[in-house]
């Protein structure tokens, strides 16, 4: 999936930065959505997308087996998570829903106040129906450019 602004608003090219990449334990949360231990690590991604250096969505990747019984995934610094070859995918499940941005997603996207934003969440799950990988684009409410969301 790409994000990008109409071209009759705004010409200008759309900016990536990583804000994050860490591993970091599954949790409780975690754990039961990926089906793995709390302990075992995951590999979380975050980037900020902007345009004119104005913060227009964060992007999140949270993937597990890290460990020895998977390949580790190779990320690129440039486009789209979407876009990323994640071996044994069989299949992926979409949800859109309206959320209130965290602290940390307000401070990132330079937000003064408490504001809700969309989120768009994809799990790619393998042939016999585990989540295997879990991304969210979030896309703060009252932005001032036509975001165009596409497959």
């Amino acid at each position: 999936m790409n994000a990008y602004s109409s071209p009759s608003v705004d010409a200008e090219r759309l900016r990536m930065r990583t804000c994050s990449r860490q591993l970091r334990p599954a949790g409780t949360y975690y754990a039961a959505r990926f089906s793995v231990s709390e302990e075992e690590e995951l590999l979380c991604l975050r980037r900020l997308y902007s345009r004119g250096g104005d913060p227009l969505f964060l992007e999140e990747l949270v993937l597990p087996g890290h460990g020895t019984e998977r390949k580790r995934v190779p990320l690129p610094e440039r486009g789209s998570l979407w876009k990323l070859p994640l071996p044994g995918v069989h299949t992926a499940r979409q949800s859109l829903e309206l959320v209130e941005l965290e602290r940390r997603d307000l401070r990132i996207l330079r937000l003064r106040e408490e504001r809700a934003a969309l989120c768009l969440e994809r799990e790619y799950l393998d042939s016999e129906g585990r989540v295997i990988a879990l991304q969210r684009v979030l896309i703060p409410e009252g932005g001032e450019e036509e975001l165009i969301v596409e497959r």
